[in-house]
């Protein structure tokens, strides 16, 4: 059967599979779908599968064409030449960003697919390549050193894929052993996750001077991608790498636990300072919806930079070197002339920092840092935890509900500052630090005033202890 009578079989299969159930007996959508698995255990044909791709009208008999290269490409590897699996390397990455725009979501995310099942396999293997000899890793990084804009957009789309084929050392498309999977991943943090990191730092921080609203987008992208690595399961994590928060949501955090590969990186104090530098910037400029939507995303990236952990924290200086440059910033940023200068809705977030901070470097780290930054940052601890003290109760609702979808989250934020309270005192010097008495002592009046406060427009039902003769005896009542 030549190709375009294959197509022609394939695509009348699709039609018949993808019809509605009313339309179709059973007995045809399965003679339809055994068309289809025929098909991918058929003889790997590079020439066919190019031909199906570029001719076929049908996604869906382009998407099968696509999963039965990736499963063939796996069943057969070794038996294909390194010539054959660059030949697809290049085909895929030219066709996924010529058709970017036109090909539906999981046809591209199948191609994309293949291209990091490929550079898993040679990772596996270890396979060397010529000195000029194309690898999807090196693809990767020109995409997103590139000052095309749509260029690095189909970079980031491609470290997506990456991301997802990496992120789970269990997932297993590329058909390697549990071994070789936890090889690959700790490979891929140490060079490629490294590296785009630091590239998309780089271009953040490009955009950021020229933000409008043409590139909000390709700005908000960059951050979703820099949230995702910054939430990454990382191999040299430890067994209880996750924590729950103590509050009513059960917030799950994950601890951020980069490799010691990465030390120069996260220790430079510019990497931290950067992301401040970020929300200020933000901050500066006129208030809009999507201004807040990006500062509570850098505020997200800071709240996981807040939960470093692992075989880096392992050097005490270094660690608290890190604890110290985090809550100087975080202190400049948000205690202007000791005000409290932040959103309503930016609480969430920056209680999520104050806990991790907390949590993860424990009370003697903070104790450790000089008495004037230790001060500075209980008194923002403070102002947040007594504004958010006034916004939980019923009458501050209104403000709140104008600006978060969900009003419990306020409580919550709250409960959260309190258990971060609870654990700091628990051991810190109260004699060291002389503000804070006084601040414990307006949180406590605060949070009586607004929570015990008789609002007058209430009315306050008297109840009558005395005995009531019309009502039953209490043992027939709750026999």
């Amino acid at each position: 059967m030549d190709m375009e009578n294959i197509r022609q079989v394939l695509e009348d299969a699709a039609q018949i599979f993808l019809s509605a159930a009313n339309t179709i007996t059973n007995e045809r959508r399965r003679e339809a779908e055994k068309v289809f698995l025929q098909f991918r255990r058929s003889q790997f044909s590079l020439d066919l599968y190019r031909y199906l791709i570029e001719h076929s009208s049908s996604s869906y008999v382009v998407y099968q064409t696509l999963t039965a290269l990736r499963e063939g490409i796996v069943k057969e590897w070794s038996s294909l030449d390194d010539a054959l699996k660059e030949q697809v390397v290049q085909y895929l990455l030219s066709y996924v960003y010529t058709h970017y725009s036109t090909l539906s979501a999981h046809v591209r995310e199948q191609a994309l697919q293949i291209l990091v099942v490929i550079n898993k396999r040679r990772k596996a293997q270890r396979a060397q390549m010529a000195k000029n000899g194309f690898t999807v890793s090196l693809a990767l990084i020109n995409l997103l050193q590139s000052t095309n804009n749509q260029e690095f957009e189909f970079g980031l789309t491609l470290l997506n894929a990456f991301i997802n084929e990496y992120s789970f050392s269990n997932a297993n498309e590329a058909g390697l052993t549990i071994e070789q999977r936890h090889s690959v991943k700790r490979d891929f943090e140490e060079n490629e996750l490294k590296t785009v990191f630091e590239l998309l730092l780089n271009k953040l921080q490009s955009n950021l001077s020229s933000i409008s609203s043409s590139n909000h987008q390709l700005f908000s992208s960059i951050l979703t991608t820099i949230e995702k690595i910054l939430l990454w399961n990382f191999s040299s994590s430890f067994p209880n790498t996750r924590r729950t928060m103590e509050s009513s949501s059960n917030v799950e955090t994950i601890d951020w636990r980069p490799p010691i590969s990465w030390k120069q990186l996260v220790f430079d104090q510019q990497l931290v300072e950067f992301f401040f530098h970020i929300y200020a910037t933000l901050k500066s400029m006129n208030e809009t919806k999507i201004l807040l939507q990006r500062r509570c995303q850098i505020l997200r990236c800071l709240s996981q930079l807040a939960c470093l952990n692992g075989p880096l924290v392992s050097d005490e200086q270094c660690r608290l070197r890190y604890l110290t440059t985090f809550s100087y910033y975080f202190v400049q940023t948000f205690l202007i002339n000791s005000t409290l200068t932040i959103n309503l809705i930016e609480c969430f977030d920056i209680s999520n920092i104050i806990s991790n901070l907390i949590t993860l470097f424990t009370v003697k780290g903070f104790c450790s840092m000089n008495n004037d930054l230790c001060n500075s940052f209980l008194q923002l601890m403070s102002q947040i935890t007594i504004l958010l003290c006034r916004t939980t109760i019923t009458s501050s609702n209104n403000q709140l509900d104008k600006i978060i979808e969900d009003p419990t989250i306020a409580k919550e934020t709250f409960d959260r500052l309190l258990q971060a309270w609870s654990r700091l005192l628990y051991g810190i010097d109260f004699g060291r630090f002389a503000n804070l008495r006084s601040l414990a002592i307006e949180i406590f009046d605060t949070y009586l005033q607004t929570h015990l406060h008789i609002n007058d427009n209430h009315e306050v039902n008297d109840f009558n202890l005395a005995d009531n003769d019309n009502d039953e005896d209490d043992r027939d009542l709750f026999r």
